[in-house]
């Protein structure tokens, strides 16, 4: 019965993992509003920065990688104390990782809700050189590439809020809070159920002598060959 439990929570995991996968790839870079802005400091501000990137990235890939470990550690390969104890260290750190993500999502997509309430169906503005040169006309500065309209008697960038990355949130939200409660459940089996893996392991050893205990070696045929031929060599 453990075991099929602990088969179905790998798969579980799997399923999860691959979701975090996809929903992180597609949260990668970016930006609060559409498009995005272009200024130098603004757009740290208004996009997802390198460093929560990199980390979406890395932890997709640690993901599927405890699961495939801990098929192989609990189904691959004999019980060993250190392995196993490893794979425990590993699910309880992933597990307050996933807790840490779940909760900076969250508040990520909270606050688009903020902005959305906020703007109000508004839109933000910003000064650039490429909208700033049709300030004199707003024909020129209404039709260009650029995203400008004419606001407050100047030709500036608009941008709304995005609220394709305020999904992308909410998605990557579920999956990380999924992924800390699947954690959370495989750390409480693995350590009630430590026992029962190592019991199989040993259960099959047992039927083995032990090589390193004379008692348990059986010796057959006559010791005393050995010796004898030993001698006639030797002279």
């Amino acid at each position: 019965m453990e075991v099929h439990l602990v088969r179905a929570m790998l798969l579980f995991l799997l399923i999860c993992s691959f979701g975090y996968c996809i929903a992180s790839f597609m949260t990668i870079s970016q930006c609060y509003v559409e498009p995005c802005y272009k200024g130098e400091g603004l757009s740290l501000i208004f996009q997802i920065r390198g460093g929560p990137s990199l980390r979406l990235f890395i932890l997709a890939f640690v993901t599927f990688a405890h699961v495939f470990y801990s098929f192989h550690t609990l189904f691959k390969v004999s019980y060993n104390d250190v392995k196993y104890g490893i794979l425990i260290g590993f699910t309880v750190i992933l597990c307050l990782i996933m807790l840490t993500q779940s909760v900076y999502w969250g508040e990520e997509s909270t606050m688009m809700d903020n902005l959305s309430e906020h703007l109000a169906g508004q839109s933000f503005y910003e000064k650039t050189h490429s909208c700033s040169t049709y300030n004199n006309n707003s024909t020129l500065c209404e039709s260009s590439k650029y995203h400008c309209t004419y606001f407050q008697s100047l030709c500036q960038r608009k941008m709304g809020l995005n609220y394709a990355t305020q999904e992308k949130f909410t998605v990557l939200t579920w999956f990380s809070s999924f992924l800390f409660i699947s954690y959370g459940a495989f750390s409480a089996m693995l350590i009630k159920w430590k026992d029962d893996f190592g019991e199989e392991t040993t259960n099959i050893n047992s039927n083995y002598p032990d090589s390193s205990d004379p008692a348990q070696v059986q010796y057959t045929g006559n010791n005393n060959e050995g010796l004898e031929s030993y001698h006639d060599t030797n002279l």
